[in-house]
């Protein structure tokens, strides 16, 4: 249902490792497995940038860049179905309005039964409009809906001694009344000026009302060798978070050039979660592992409780890019964030109204970096960077969790030749981080006193010829516990971190010819990796080769992509240190697109 990221060794379920935004709004609260109907591409930004996208933004930052408005006439159209019940269609149109406005729209639907019958159905509707006022003035307009519903997947238990069990990888052990449910409204209204030839402002204001609502069998847990004890997790969250970003931009000359970027960030997050006795936590049905009679009733879901949070923060931000000399380069940076938080419970049933929890913090965070080319074809960088997130989530009993802190150092190259048709960048990273924050079952949170990660990353990008790419990458990462005090007698420190591989391997590879006949290789792996904090579970290492086909004539393009071609069993995550989640088998997906220009 969720999105998550694990990046240099840290591992995102929920926001506090690495930063998502939506065409530059940073996101809050739960993120949802987003749809790709409207999205024109992915952008992520390894490394420290808290100075512009937030404390927290240190390992990475994600921005997803929805399409944009065309000024051209535009018209696509696609098709897609493969096995497990797969059918997906999207249709996108552009042009121009008048002279100064333009227009976008994207529709898309997705229906699936998927291989761990974890049943699917998407829809998505995405209009967006620009306009130009005069010669310096640009407004545009987004709007996506989102409409979500899952089945729901808590993966499969391991056995008491560690060992996945004998059963069927697509087994799942929901309950006929598991569901999630959500509806999202993305509302964004952009404004750029370009005052004169060195300064521009620009604004942009995001409102995004989601309900989320949630019953899913999460928890599962072995009290036998084959006797599977269950736990639903229930809630009702009515998200409503403003967002307005304000900035203004500099290109100044003199003895040295500045690009500087200076901002304030406004966020009134507000929530509302319904939940059940036990803060949502209602036990379920066991069930026999290997022979699944399922005896689950309809669960009590009668709310008993309406939490009420309002999240509120201030940013002042400011980042100065300067060329100090024709060969060396520098880019500083800070933030200010100025946090309250606020919570308070009412009982549905009496309006009676609970004491009101708040909290208060104030972070400069930062980071600064110098850029050295020795050569055209060389350049060699350095930064340092700083974070900081205070964590609204809560522990059963109302106490908060302490603010995440971290430091990043990072040390790089890259090397473009060819007339930049090769390129080559390395980089080295450093990470600490205090206090990071895991979520366990029954609502709980444990957080880490320290994890450091320390690793490699190497990327390759290539274009010898026009018809021939291949990019590939490899990182080594060094993840692992520092202080980690779990009780009065038991400190985890030197364990490594879950589900961080030490080793990861892409390579990727496309080869057109001049018919239109197209085919692209991929291989990616990665090494075992631990998915508990004692390190007692470790799950295999695996690789992926995906195969596909396609060819274009006129408007059309078919495609014939053929994943995980070996079929190789794997792992792709876990949940709650003791739930895996096999990955599909080799699936074979067609897709016909037409493109209209």
């Amino acid at each position: 249902v969720y999105e998550g990221y694990t990046f240099r060794g840290f591992l995102d379920f929920f926001p506090s490792q690495a930063n998502q935004l939506i065409d530059g709004v940073l996101q809050q609260g739960n993120r949802i497995n987003t749809q790709l109907a409207n999205v024109d591409r992915v952008e992520v930004l390894k490394g420290p940038s808290s100075a512009l996208y937030g404390g927290g933004a240190i390992g990475a930052t994600v921005n997803i860049i929805r399409k944009k408005p065309s000024t051209q006439p535009v018209y696509d159209f696609s098709a897609a179905a493969g096995q497990w019940g797969l059918g997906r269609s999207a249709f996108g149109a552009g042009g121009r309005l008048s002279d100064r406005a333009s227009y976008r729209v994207d529709i898309g639907g997705e229906r699936k039964d998927g291989y761990r019958h974890n049943e699917t159905t998407r829809v998505q509707v995405a209009p967006s409009l620009a306009w130009r006022l005069g010669d310096s003035h640009q407004f545009n307009t987004y709007y996506t809906f989102n409409r979500d519903h899952f089945a729901g997947d808590a993966g499969i238990p391991v056995l008491p001694s560690g060992a996945f069990p004998a059963v069927a990888r697509d087994t799942n052990l929901r309950t006929p009344f598991d569901f999630a449910r959500v509806h999202d409204h993305n509302l964004q209204f952009a404004y750029a000026r370009q005052l004169n030839a060195s300064w521009g402002v620009r604004n942009t204001f995001s409102y995004r009302p989601v309900k989320d609502h949630y019953l899913v069998t999460e928890y599962l847990s072995m009290t036998s060798d084959r006797d599977v004890y269950r736990e639903f997790l229930q809630f009702t969250h009515y998200r409503k978070p403003v967002t307005n970003l304000a900035e203004i931009t500099g290109n100044l000359g003199g003895r040295m050039m500045h690009k500087v970027v200076a901002g304030w960030e406004v966020q009134r997050f507000g929530n509302r979660t319904d939940t059940t006795p036990g803060g949502g936590v209602i036990d379920a049905a066991g069930i026999d592992l290997f022979d699944p009679v399922e005896s689950q009733t309809a669960p009590d879901t009668t709310i008993v409780r309406e939490r009420y949070t309002t999240q509120t923060t201030n940013a002042f931000y400011v980042q100065d890019n300067l060329v100090l000399s024709d060969r060396l380069k520098a880019a500083v940076g800070g933030r200010v964030d100025a946090f309250r938080w606020n919570r308070y419970d009412i009982n549905p049933l009496t309006r009676a109204q609970g004491p009101t929890t708040t909290r208060d913090a104030n972070a400069l965070t930062g980071r600064v970096g110098l850029v050295y080319q020795p050569s055209s074809r060389l350049d060699v960088y350095g930064s340092f960077a700083t974070s900081f997130r205070p964590l609204t989530q809560a522990q059963p009993d109302g106490s908060s969790l302490d603010p995440e802190r971290g430091r990043q150092v990072e040390l790089g190259q890259r090397l473009h030749v060819m007339n930049d048709r090769v390129q080559v960048t390395a980089a080295y990273f450093d990470i600490v981080k205090n206090n990071v924050a895991f979520s366990r079952p029954n609502g709980v949170f444990a957080q880490v006193g320290e994890i450091t990660s320390r690793g490699l990353e190497v990327d390759l990008s290539t274009s010898l010829v026009s018809n021939w790419r291949v990019n590939g990458g490899y990182g080594f990462t060094n993840a692992r516990f520092g202080d980690y005090q779990v009780d009065d007698t038991t400190n985890l420190q030197g364990n490594r971190a879950i589900m961080a591989p030490r080793h990861i391997l892409n390579l990727w590879t496309s080869y057109d010819w001049a018919s239109g006949l197209g085919i692209n290789v991929g291989v990616r792996a990665q090494s075992d990796m631990v998915v508990d904090d004692a390190n007692a579970l470790t799950v295999a290492g695996y690789g992926l080769l995906n195969l596909a086909a396609r060819y274009r004539r006129g408007a059309f393009e078919y495609a014939l992509n053929v994943n995980n071609a070996t079929s190789t069993e794997y792992f792709s995550s876990a949940l709650y240190q003791t739930q895996l989640y096999p990955g599909d088998p080799i699936n074979v997906v067609g897709t016909l697109r037409i493109r209209l220009r």
